[in-house]
């Protein structure tokens, strides 16, 4: 299932790309994947993972806090959110070129495998294929 539009960079239709857009994945065992992306939120840009399962659910992203403040007045229970894509993922910007520079420099194991970057890969394609074929699209089980 997916769902995206272009609601204000009309530039972005010339690389067949959108500003707003959701995609689910439904897994065989159940879990289900919802992710959303929006480059045009009022707050800023906002990225969203959820997923979904038998026993719980995971969600990353879900409230972007420009910091650990809480405000509750008349217009209910809120905080403040980081304004851009930059400012919101700053320190994992900084994370990654430093888990990177020390993978090369000395080795240092990151936690990810090539499989996961081959299936992360896969799924990025075929969400890419849903959205420009406007259908579900089904994945091979790894070889």
């Amino acid at each position: 299932m997916r769902a995206g539009t272009i609601a204000v960079h009309e530039g972005l239709r010339a690389c067949g790309d959108i500003d707003n857009g959701v995609g689910t994945i439904e897994f065989d065992d159940g879990r289900i994947a919802v992710l959303y992306a929006s480059r045009t939120m009022a707050h800023g840009h906002d990225t969203q993972t959820e997923v979904i399962g038998p026993a719980g659910a995971l969600s990353v992203g879900r409230n972007p806090h420009a910091n650990r403040v809480e405000i509750a007045d008349a217009h209910g229970i809120r905080n403040l959110c980081t304004p851009t894509f930059f400012e919101r993922f700053e320190d994992a910007f900084l994370r990654e070129a430093q888990a990177f520079v020390a993978a090369l420099a000395e080795g240092t194991p990151t936690g990810l495998t090539l499989d996961d970057a081959r299936e992360a890969t896969r799924i990025g394609i075929a969400l890419r294929e849903a959205y420009e074929g406007g259908r579900a699209v089904q994945l091979p089980p790894l070889r």
